[in-house]
């Protein structure tokens, strides 16, 4: 299980963004899970007047789980109030969408920051206590372990292309600019039914099933396009100031 969180401003371009492909509401805390965006965005953007000081007042959190964990959406539900509860943000409005458009299940969650007495949900350490409720969770209900291959593995060909790698796939768009940003940094791609990577200062070889399970061929294509998706999730997040205009006017 990975939980993935985004911060910004734009709930109803979010909300709007979630809702327009195929999804079910898997929760909804102080807001009506029938409610229209336009409808649950102006509820949350009164509680967040009631501080102006939080510029970043919206969360996203994508809780995300490997293929082989059978999770319905009743259990899909369980975790994600138990995520909440345990990011301290079962007091907030909120509301989560489960999506159908991956081979892995997933839960898109929207949290307003700003709470009912103008306090603060924190985002300190954030990535660190999600990683943290995720191992637990994963504990609680038998699912898949996704471990951390930077901290556990100590070969360090291994580590460096681990990092390569998820660079890569945080800089691409498409597989076909993943594989470029791979040359630049002077590794080769072997690509078949599965995926390996030669190191061309030392032409040391190393396949994708060495470094994890997230670095297969399928997985690597899959978390480019949750890459490609979470950055278009972004800029509705942080609109710019012309989009800002326009949708004021």
């Amino acid at each position: 299980m990975i939980a993935k969180i985004i911060t910004g401003t734009n709930v109803r371009g979010l909300l709007q963004y979630l809702t327009s492909k195929h999804h079910e509401v898997i929760t909804s805390n102080y807001v009506f899970p029938d409610s229209s965006p336009p409808e649950i965005a102006k509820e949350m953007r009164m509680v967040q007047e009631l501080n102006s000081r939080c510029k970043k007042n919206l969360m996203h959190v994508v809780l995300s789980f490997p293929y082989q964990d059978k999770v319905d959406s009743e259990k899909l539900m369980n975790i994600t109030e138990e995520f909440l509860e345990a990011f301290k943000a079962d007091d907030c409005m909120s509301i989560s969408y489960r999506h159908f458009d991956r081979s892995h299940p997933h839960v898109h969650v929207v949290i307003n920051k700003i709470k009912y007495d103008g306090t603060v949900l924190s985002d300190s350490f954030s990535h660190i206590r999600a990683k943290k409720i995720c191992r637990k969770i994963e504990q609680n209900y038998g699912l898949q372990k996704v471990s951390n291959i930077g901290t556990e593995n100590e070969n360090s060909s291994i580590q460096n292309l681990q990092k390569q790698v998820d660079l890569a796939i945080e800089n691409s768009t498409s597989f076909e600019e993943f594989l470029k940003w791979l040359e630049r940094r002077k590794y080769r791609v072997l690509k078949g039914r599965g995926i390996s990577f030669i190191d061309k200062k030392n032409g040391t070889k190393i396949k994708g099933s060495a470094i994890g399970r997230n670095y297969s061929l399928a997985n690597i294509k899959k978390r480019i396009i949750q890459t490609s998706e979470s950055k278009e999730i972004q800029q509705i997040l942080s609109p710019t100031k012309n989009r800002d205009r326009s949708i004021s006017r």
